[in-house]
């Protein structure tokens, strides 16, 4: 038992005490008789009393906290007991307990405050079963107790720091069946041959992917099915897989205020003109001059500036001065309308910029007049207030009705960079579910590269390494369990830690084979990952690379957009050479879970 850091803390009780002692001189100075003195000293002689009382309790409460297992699997039923124990004979009715225990829903240890009351010799049991849902040491027992005195006077703290942990491993699932290799993918047969980069046997037929080199395709074979084929050859490095665990947490999407709203749609139709217009005079330049596609763009540039340089469009800019304000406003609307017509847009898109513009027009002009009413102190401040609140409300009416228009929602537009919105309820645990099923993914295809006669070295950050990152080589299931309990227990890190940094711990130059497990797919991770190939002179080098995702689509406000925007990202990895597979857990025959692997459509 630690008693050290004690610390005593004043109860409501100390009030009424010093209140009974004014009393007691008072009265012991009027009466001036016996009873008087006596009732004072018993006052005085109080706080000793109790003193003397929680000191006792203090040394004679003693904590024993059991579990019946240190080491568990998730989802494993795991039992723990707490008990508080007067050993004393004498009474301590007002006692608390800050226990640290498994929250209900078993994401970590929570405290929680616990009154009770032990009589002489008395015993306090606790006892709980529960099942983690996540990995983890969970550390279970009482930090410490406050016993207060029979009159409550004060509470006199005992740091007990008496704790049973429990550390949760992530579990063993294997994988069931054998997954459809890449284009790019080294053959699931291999033979283990002395290190060297030297090109022996061929052992597999593959499409032609960008970077190949020439020397490696196979000409007859090509000739007759009218497809470049490329001949893939074994070497002793096709042995050695490298898998990263990415551990990092998952991008939020930052909220944008009703202007940044307006920008990204103002930005959006912007990029959409120029791309619609540069492709449409691309198409005229080739079909009617008969130009290249590589000088079309630059063609492209002079008719640009040409039309820029036009005096006729110069002088119309000039001739907005003359006429009422309205006339110049419905000149200036027809002029944009006939310039966006010449683009390629259709009405409704015409109509959704026209708007845009109004409104942020409008709102700016609300903001000055706003400006000026304060500047003047015309307007009292709850009027000011109730005007503001009326022009964010319109604000607010107004975006819902913009974004209707072009078939996205504000929401849509914050969240879009990582394919949606975590529902609030699963905010919490997101990023340790996240972290813990790529860890169970990663532990799996260890063991199936393992199972295939390969050197499997595994890769994750780990804030407990000097260097911030774990990287390990194994050889076999029995070498692998020292990994296994370092990555078990390692901790998320932030999203800034890309998952291509990992790519440090790569020695080989050749031949390279890489598997990432991630649940993050942002835009920013998704390019760090599609560059991976190209780090190691990609396909040309038979260097390969295979992703692993795991996304909880039902964690989502929208598990339809989610998965649309998984599937538009994975393609775009397969569109690189990089084949993208999900991990999805079923139960075999036998009722035991299994992953099975399938592409991601």
């Amino acid at each position: 038992m630690n008693n050290k850091n004690r610390r005593i803390k004043l109860l409501p009780g100390s009030i009424l005490y010093f209140a009974l002692l004014i009393f007691a001189i008072l009265f012991t100075q009027l009466l001036r008789n016996p009873v008087s003195n006596a009732f004072l000293w018993f006052v005085l002689l109080l706080p000793i009393v109790s003193v003397v009382h929680t000191l006792i309790g203090k040394g004679s409460i003693q904590i024993f906290v059991h579990s019946d297992t240190a080491r568990t699997e998730k989802g494993e039923p795991v039992e723990y007991e707490i008990k508080i124990v007067n050993s004393s004979i004498l009474t301590y009715p007002f006692v608390e307990a800050v226990i640290s225990e498994p929250s209900d829903e078993s994401l970590k240890c929570k405290k929680r405050r616990m009154n009770l009351s032990l009589v002489p010799f008395g015993t306090y049991t606790v006892k709980k079963a529960v099942r983690f849902r996540f990995r983890g040491l969970y550390e279970i027992g009482v930090e410490s107790v406050y016993i207060s005195d029979l009159f409550r006077f004060f509470a006199l703290r005992a740091d007990m720091y008496n704790y049973a942990p429990v550390t949760v491993f992530p579990r063993k699932i294997p994988i069931s069946g054998q997954r459809t290799s890449s284009d790019t993918d080294v053959p699931q047969q291999v033979i283990r041959r002395d290190i060297t980069n030297e090109k022996t046997d061929v052992s597999d037929i593959r499409d032609y992917v960008a970077g190949d080199s020439i020397r490696d395709i196979h000409w007859k074979l090509s000739s007759k099915t009218q497809e470049i084929k490329v001949k893939q050859f074994n070497s002793a490095e096709e042995n050695h897989v490298y898998v990263f665990c990415d551990v990092s947490r998952a991008a939020i999407p930052e909220k944008k205020s009703a202007s940044e709203v307006y920008d990204s749609l103002k930005k959006m139709f912007r990029e959409r003109k120029e791309k619609g217009r540069s492709e449409q005079l691309r198409r005229s330049i080739i079909d009617n001059m008969g130009d290249a596609e590589t000088d079309a763009d630059d063609r492209i540039g002079s008719i640009l500036n040409d039309v820029a340089a036009d005096p006729e469009k110069k002088s119309k800019k000039k001739n907005k001065a003359s006429g009422s304000k309205k006339m110049r406003k419905s000149r200036k609307r027809e002029r944009k309308e006939r310039k966006l017509i010449r683009s390629g847009m259709d009405k409704n898109e015409i109509d959704t910029i026209i708007a845009i513009d109004d409104l942020i027009r409008s709102n700016s002009k609300k903001k000055k007049k706003a400006v000026i009413q304060d500047d003047g102190g015309s307007e009292s401040s709850a009027r000011e207030a109730e005007a503001r609140t009326e022009r964010v409300t319109t604000l607010e009416s107004d975006i819902r009705h913009i974004t209707d228009l072009i078939g996205n929602t504000a929401d849509e537009l914050n969240c879009n960079n990582v394919g949606g919105e975590v529902r609030p309820e699963f905010s919490e645990e997101y990023d340790e579910l996240c972290a813990d099923a790529v860890i169970e993914r990663t532990i799996a295809e260890a063991f199936s590269e393992f199972s295939r006669g390969r050197i499997c070295t595994v890769c994750w950050f780990d804030e407990r390494e000097d260097c911030g990152i774990a990287s390990y080589t194994v050889r076999s299931e029995s070498e692998f369990e020292e990994v296994y309990m370092k990555l078990a227990t390692a901790s998320t890190v932030d999203h800034e830690n890309l998952v291509s940094k990992l790519s440090i711990c790569v020695s080989d130059s050749a031949s390279v084979v890489l598997k990432v497990v991630t649940s993050n797919l942002d835009p920013v991770s998704a390019s760090e990952i599609s560059s991976l190939p190209a780090r190691f002179g990609g396909a040309g080098t038979g260097c390969s690379a295979e992703i692993f995702v795991y996304s909880p689509f039902d964690k989502y406000t929208d598990p339809t957009a989610r998965k649309a925007y998984v599937s538009s990202v994975c393609a775009d990895l397969m569109r690189r050479g990089i084949m993208a597979m999900s991990l999805d857990e079923e139960k075999d025959s036998s009722g035991a879970a299994v992953y099975v692997a399938t592409s991601v459509d």
